[in-house]
């Protein structure tokens, strides 16, 4: 998907836009975005009830679990117009190889991640064609 930055950052109140950069690590459409009000991340919206969900998750802080907020449009809505929704960057690395110290917090958090989805009034279907889902939810056969 080729996306017009200006066009899909127009749909958002976030201040002068000083820089539009790739990210090293994430999708070829992805990109990091500096503004004089703060620094984000724009990506393509795919699915609205993905970009629902995300939004949702800022809340489980109270719970310890730190997630980036959705930024909404000027029109108060997720996704743009041109389909792109931004959030708020999370400084941080991709770690590529992991110890298995590193492996263990990450399970750990998302297992705190599962636990703090559940106190949340949310309804939401996965994409059952995802990489995630595919791992995470084995067959109704091998259960």
């Amino acid at each position: 998907m080729a996306l017009d930055h200006r066009q899909a950052l127009a749909s958002y109140d976030i201040g002068a836009v000083l820089s539009v950069d790739r990210l090293p690590t994430g999708g070829p459409a992805v990109r990091k975005v500096t503004t004089s009000a703060g620094v984000y991340v724009l990506k393509p919206g795919w699915r609205q009830a993905d970009v629902a969900l995300l939004s949702e998750l800022a809340a489980l802080a109270s719970h310890g679990v730190r997630q980036p907020e959705i930024i909404r449009t000027t029109a108060v809505t997720l996704v743009s117009s041109d389909g792109c929704f931004l959030q708020e960057f999370l400084p941080g690395q991709v770690e590529l190889d992991p110890t298995d110290t590193q492996l263990v917090a990450v399970m750990r958090a998302v297992g705190e991640l599962q636990v703090a989805l559940a106190h949340r009034p949310i309804g939401y279907e996965p994409d059952q064609d995802s990489v995630f889902v595919q791992v995470t939810e084995p067959p109704a056969g091998l259960r």
